[in-house]
């Protein structure tokens, strides 16, 4: 973002609304000079891990 002189807004999303932003939410961080918004998302479940045997 920076290379392209963009500005990162982060909307914080919480336990009170079980990890979900709001529209609201969006739509206050949304302002005429927004050109994308990206929602990342930590999509890969734990991994457990496994005892090695000998």
């Amino acid at each position: 973002m920076k290379l392209c002189q963009g500005v990162v807004k982060f909307v914080p999303c919480g336990i009170e609304n079980n990890y979900k932003i709001t529209p609201q939410q969006l739509e206050a961080a949304i302002t005429p000079k927004t050109k994308l918004f990206m929602f990342s998302s930590p999509a890969t479940p734990p991994v457990p891990s496994t005892p090695t045997t000998n």
